[in-house]
């Protein structure tokens, strides 16, 4: 799938495009509305099971009976990441950003892939004051860089949004919370949301932070052409481990880099669009909507050695035994 972008034409290729899980984060009643990080993590996790054949992600506890998506999605968000499945009033509700990468090492663990898998992030949680104001990040913002390089290596990567609205010259977060929560599409109680990247055009070829193509599946919306900010979006059917079915719709938005968001040489990723109308470029000093790229994780294999590894490392270890020094003396050391 190619298409043409602001600062590119069609002629650039995608770095890889996936056939990424879709399962929506509402698909069981219990997981209410703000199931988004789970279900994001989880759609990665049924794609690297089947892309890897790393079939423990989808067994219970590794090796027990198979496991659909939606049962990966279920277990991350009720054990590990501990959801909280609505919004609770004058509470957070979602998934705390910064328990993401530990729940998905515990999860890994848990089904007899540590070692296996391995986990990398990129993760920046806003700091906000009792209005909800940003002052500031703890962690470093994900970089167009960082998508690329960890997307390019074969991994599958979700990545993190915040939604603010600027009030009086200053950004405020929506949701109404100190503490950093995602869970939900534009307009609702998290303040944030979390999707998986299925896809990246990059036509500029350039590595520093600039306008680039992102594909991505959605947790909460299934977004068309003309939806949004939506360009264009491929829809597509997959069976998970254990035959169930699911139909799945990857989006393609555009990525702009605001250079000075945050003031003169500060700059952030924006998905364009994404809250709708006041969210866009295009609007210039009337945009009133910004939805930050803040944070991204990554997980693939780990290359086991190969054979002829295997046997060279066997003959450096027979030297390693048989080795004398000079006058034929036996080191001490090496006898067992």
């Amino acid at each position: 799938m190619l298409l043409a972008l602001a600062g590119g034409s069609a002629d650039a290729a995608y770095v890889r495009i996936n056939k990424m899980f879709d399962v929506s984060q509402t698909l069981r009643p219990e997981w209410g509305s703000e199931w988004c990080a789970p279900t994001g993590v989880g759609n990665s996790f049924a794609w690297l099971a089947k892309e890897y054949g790393l079939t423990g992600l989808v067994k219970v506890n590794g090796t027990g009976a198979g496991m659909s998506a939606a049962d990966v999605i279920d277990e991350l968000g009720k054990v590990d990441m501990k959801t909280i499945p609505n919004p609770i009033p004058g509470d957070g509700s979602g998934t705390q950003r910064s328990v993401v990468e530990q729940a998905k090492k515990d999860y890994i663990k848990r089904h007899g892939l540590e070692g296996r898998i391995q986990v990398e992030s990129m993760v920046a949680i806003p700091k906000l004051n009792a209005d909800g104001e940003l002052t500031g990040y703890t962690g470093t913002r994900v970089t167009k860089k960082w998508l690329k390089d960890q997307f390019d290596k074969g991994q599958d990567v979700e990545f993190a949004v915040s939604y603010y609205e600027k009030v009086n010259g200053k950004l405020v977060r929506k949701g109404g919370h100190v503490e950093v929560f995602d869970g939900q599409i534009p307009g609702e109680a998290s303040g944030g949301h979390q999707l998986t990247l299925a896809g990246i055009l990059d036509a500029s070829g350039s590595d520093a932070d600039s306008d680039f193509g992102i594909t991505f599946t959605d947790p909460g919306r299934n977004d068309l052409a003309g939806d949004f900010g939506a360009l264009t979006a491929d829809q597509y059917s997959l069976t998970d481990f254990v035959g169930d079915f699911y139909f799945n719709t990857a989006s393609t938005y555009q990525v702009t880099f605001d250079a000075n968001l945050f003031g003169i040489g500060d700059g952030a990723l924006l998905l364009d669009g994404y809250q709708g109308n006041g969210d866009f470029a295009a609007d210039g000093a009337a945009r009133r909507l910004y939805t930050v790229l803040e944070a991204g994780w990554a997980e693939s294999p780990i290359p086991e050695p190969s054979g002829s590894s295997l046997v060279m490392l066997g003959l450096l270890g027979l030297v390693a035994r048989n080795w004398r020094p000079a006058g034929g003396k036996t080191d001490k050391y090496a006898q067992h």
